[in-house]
């Protein structure tokens, strides 16, 4: 299988998540957490991470978690990931116990689409204190795709890692996940990356994100992913594609009416209801800033104009109530 369609079974087997113009809802992907050694990339930026967790905790968001955000390739003992990073995983503990985090595999974390590896995995983790095993993540079931559905309009977001169809990140991912664990392991530590991977490979990536709009154009049902680590918002008469980049230490220079701010470009992505942000990036001390003024339209308002997509993007853009799906589905479902 290709792209479209894995991502249309993607589709109609995504968990439907309901929302309104009160909900809230942060998406992280490719945070790639590994074990804190040389080779883990996720380590430098580990204390602006948490501080946008706590940000969203605090503010009562849901919490999604869209593929990669665990480096399962090159680290293939997963306590050791939990070890490392013991106030990530609390936090996300948290919205858990909160009945707001959606967790979605990508392919760096394929091993997650195993029930049995959840279980063993992300359910239980050890204390390293009193030498017990408490609680996790437990119950947790893991998505490919979350859909998002507005209650009043019907639009609907599909939400996936966005390997889907790209062979080497999805049906040879077994042998991709083996180079980086003999080979480019170690060649990270020195800051060498594999040029086969979309995120170096420009060709591969724009290949890649030409298949999400094509999807899109066919399905009129705007995509959020990550994946090629380019961060992405429609403008204009652009398709609905939004793309998050991961957390990275590179950051941007924005003007926000008379104050300036640093921000991580298209790391994080929150929904407030009406909006898509780009979320929480770091000052010049380190320090976490988060939304406060810096706003992007959302999907659904920089969709193309009604009569370029059909279907519910379509539908809203032209303020009347959208359609039932073109696709046919079956999913499980969720409140927000």
């Amino acid at each position: 299988m290709r792209t479209m369609p894995r991502l249309t079974r993607a589709y109609r087997n995504a968990r439907l998540l309901e929302i309104d113009s009160s909900s809230k809802i942060v998406i992280f992907s490719d945070s790639h957490r590994g074990d804190g050694s040389l080779a883990d990339e996720f380590h430098k930026d580990r204390d602006i991470f948490e501080a946008a967790l706590q940000h969203y905790l605090d503010e009562e968001f849901t919490l999604i978690e869209a593929g990669d955000n665990d480096e399962l390739w090159e680290y293939s003992k997963f306590h050791h990931i939990l070890k490392a990073n013991p106030e990530v995983f609390q936090l996300i503990r948290q919205f858990h116990l909160k009945k707001r985090y959606i967790r979605i595999y990508g392919n760096h974390d394929m091993q997650l689409r195993d029930p049995q590896y959840v279980r063993e995995h992300l359910y239980l983790r050890l204390n390293h204190v009193t030498g017990r095993a408490e609680p996790l993540l437990d119950g947790t079931k893991v998505e490919e795709a979350v859909l998002l559905r507005h209650k009043d309009t019907g639009q609907e977001i599909l939400t996936v890692h966005g390997h889907q169809g790209d062979f080497p990140n999805d049906q040879a991912w077994r042998a991709s996940m083996l180079t980086f664990r003999v080979f480019w392991r170690h060649l990270h530590a020195l800051g060498i990356h594999s040029p086969s991977s979309p995120t170096r490979n420009s060709y591969r990536r724009h290949k890649v994100e030409r298949n999400y709009v094509r999807w899109i154009l066919e399905h009129g049902t705007a995509l959020i992913c990550g994946h090629t680590h380019r961060e992405r918002f429609p403008m204009g008469d652009d398709a609905p594609l939004l793309q998050h980049r991961c957390v990275s230490v590179s950051r941007l220079h924005h003007r926000t009416g008379d104050r300036e701010r640093h921000h991580q470009p298209g790391q994080l992505a929150d929904y407030n209801g009406s909006q898509w942000l780009p979320a929480c990036g770091a000052q010049d001390d380190g320090r976490a800033t988060c939304p406060g003024g810096l706003r992007l339209a959302s999907a659904a308002r920089q969709a193309p104009p009604a009569g370029k997509v059909t279907g519910p993007v379509a539908a809203d853009r032209a303020g009347v109530h959208a359609p039932e799906p073109r696709l046919s589905r079956s999913h499980s479902s969720a409140s927000g």
